[in-house]
C-alpha cells in the first residue's frame, strides 16, 4: 500500500488508487497518518469492540458493518496495518508507504549533502 497525505489524500495499492469515500473515514485516516505508529484516540472506543474489529476476531463483516468509519478504513487498508488498540487505532506503514516520510527522508539526505559539500570546500580553501 502506499498512502499520499502531500496533497488530497490518496490511497494506492498494486492495482491502483482505492476510493475513501466518506469524509469520516478520510480524516480518520489523515490523523493516522499524521503519527503513523502512535495510537490515535478515537471517542467511543472500548476495549471489546476493538478486539471484535481486530483481524482474525469473529465475523469481521459484521464488525465492520457495525463499527463506522474506523471499520470502513481498515476495509479500504485491506486488514494490513491499520491495528485497534486501545483507546482508539494506529496505522503501521513503512518507511517508503507513505508520501511524507519518503519527502522527509530525502529533504534530510539533501541536507547532510550540502552539509558534507560545504564543509569539503572549507578545508580546500584552507
Amino acid at each position: 500500500m502506499w498512502f499520499g497525505v502531500l496533497g488530497p489524500l490518496e490511497v494506492r495499492d498494486g492495482e491502483g488508487s482505492l476510493r475513501v469515500s466518506s469524509v469520516r473515514q478520510r480524516t480518520l485516516l489523515a490523523a493516522l497518518l499524521g503519527r503513523p505508529g502512535h495510537v490515535f484516540e478515537h471517542r467511543g472506543t472500548d476495549r471489546g469492540r476493538l478486539e471484535r474489529e481486530s483481524p482474525g476476531h469473529g465475523d469481521r463483516d459484521a464488525a465492520q458493518s457495525r463499527h463506522g468509519p474506523a471499520a470502513d478504513t481498515r476495509a479500504a487498508r485491506r486488514g494490513g496495518g491499520l491495528l485497534a488498540r486501545y483507546p482508539g487505532y494506529l496505522i503501521d506503514v513503512g518507511e517508503h508507504e507513505l508520501d511524507a516520510t519518503v519527502f522527509t527522508a530525502a529533504v534530510r539526505a539533501g541536507r547532510r549533502q550540502r552539509n558534507e559539500a560545504g564543509a569539503g570546500r572549507i578545508a580546500s580553501s584552507n
